[in-house]
């Protein structure tokens, strides 16, 4: 699974790698960290299309539960679609900035 964190760690970290490595003339060693650094910038977008993408998938499930409670009168399942549907909004807000 893919996580934001630890794509960052690892983006991080490469290039801290990378930037000493470079610093001391070890040139090889910096390309292997910069691949490093690539990767955890990789795995951040992944993440984050990922977060974005589930969003989308429970704002669509609470559109249904919200037309459904009003086709049938259900005020209860009504609600808890809108509410499903204002998180997976939010989920989408969060994961489209990254």
């Amino acid at each position: 699974m893919v996580s934001r964190i630890q794509g960052r760690t690892h983006a991080t970290t490469g290039g801290i790698q990378a930037r000493v490595a470079g610093f001391f003339g070890f040139h090889d060693r910096a390309s292997q960290h910069r691949g490093k650094q690539m990767m955890g910038h990789t795995e951040r977008h992944a993440a984050a299309g990922s977060g974005w993408a589930n969003g989308t998938g429970q704002r669509m499930k609470g559109k249904g539960h919200s037309i459904l409670g009003a086709i049938t009168g259900s005020r209860r399942r009504q609600a808890k679609g809108n509410a499903m549907g204002n998180v997976g909004q939010v989920r989408q807000n969060i994961n489209s900035r990254f």
